[in-house]
């Protein structure tokens, strides 16, 4: 199975033992990291998980394209209510907001998203 998701997951933080016998495998296939970030899962992350596993970021890029001509404003309203409170996010919001740069380079992209 592939699960997308930010450290921590709770689907894996809660409910799950050593004994359930769940295995982080890593991604390491150097095609893969031409194109994501790779970074790490330390070790006891989870309870049940005693060793760091290599893997990949998935990052989240929010794209629009306005069909009707009205929606351009709405889109920009959000992404302003996003920056304008992405410290509150860090402080009060899941762990992985600490880690969000709004404006970091797409890696395989060939231009900055702003």
């Amino acid at each position: 199975m592939f699960y997308v998701a930010g450290l921590p997951v709770k689907l894996f933080a809660e409910g799950v033992t050593a004994q359930d016998k769940l295995a982080l495998i890593p991604i390491t296939n150097k095609g893969i990291l031409d194109f994501y970030l790779g970074v790490e899962i330390p070790a006891k992350t989870y309870i049940w998980q005693n060793q760091m596993t290599n893997t990949i970021a998935v990052k989240a890029v929010l794209v629009s394209y306005d069909f009707r001509g009205v929606n351009c404003e709405n889109v920009g309203k959000f992404s302003k209510m996003l920056q304008d409170n992405l410290e509150w996010l860090r402080a009060n919001g899941h762990p992985k907001w600490k880690s969000v740069d709004l404006n970091a380079p797409v890696k395989g992209g060939n231009s900055t998203i702003a």
